[in-house]
């Protein structure tokens, strides 16, 4: 039979487990929740990811605006056509492509034995960095080497003549030439 002593110094072994598992069960909860926090985190955009996407957006608004414009300047020429509203819609935003210089790498070994090839190993690595330049001081840009306009899904345009078949197929012509799509990206409708 265990004395008072002994019995004493269980039980503070005891508490002393228990109180240090739950110290383990509040830290792994803590490092649970910071890994959940950063998670969360990275699909937060930041400041500047804001701006980017923000200024895409407005790149694409201004490119449907004047081709809206350019085309209902061209449309509402044609004879019949009457009054007329033109929607463009697109498929993507404006891409764009930047200078980037890379360096490639590789290595190959080759093991024998007794003059046979037992094993052969290629590892190949490639690293790309964009082309940075500082511009009037305003801080590293990347070096632009060509913006791709947008590709078109679609274009509505809704006019008074459309309800006569040569305005219709004139207006179509118009619209698929300009914009070199075709006919089956066009909806010409009659305005109500």
């Amino acid at each position: 039979m265990k004395t008072a002593e002994e019995k004493g110094t269980l039980i503070s072994i005891f508490k002393g487990f228990v109180g240090a598992e739950r110290k383990v069960k509040i830290a792994v909860a803590v490092g649970l929740a910071g890994m959940m926090l950063v998670l969360l985190s990275s699909f937060i955009p930041t400041g500047s990811a804001k701006k980017a996407i923000k200024g895409a957006d407005d790149v694409s608004s201004k490119y449907i605006t004047q081709l809206e414009d350019r085309m209902m300047s061209i449309v509402s020429s044609i004879e019949g056509v009457g009054k007329v509203k033109i929607l463009v819609t697109l498929e993507n935003g404006t891409e764009y492509v930047y200078a980037e210089e890379g360096k490639s790498s590789g290595e190959r070994s080759q093991s024998f034995d007794q003059g046979q090839l037992v094993k052969s190993e290629e590892n190949a690595s490639t690293e790309k960095k964009y082309i940075l330049l500082d511009i009037d001081g305003t801080g590293e840009q990347a070096l632009l080497l060509k913006q791709v306009e947008p590709k078109i899904k679609g274009v509505v345009v809704v006019c008074e003549g459309a309800g006569n078949p040569v305005v219709n197929q004139r207006v179509t012509t118009a619209v698929t030439t300009a914009l070199g799509i075709s006919s089956t990206r066009v909806c010409v409708i009659k305005i109500a």
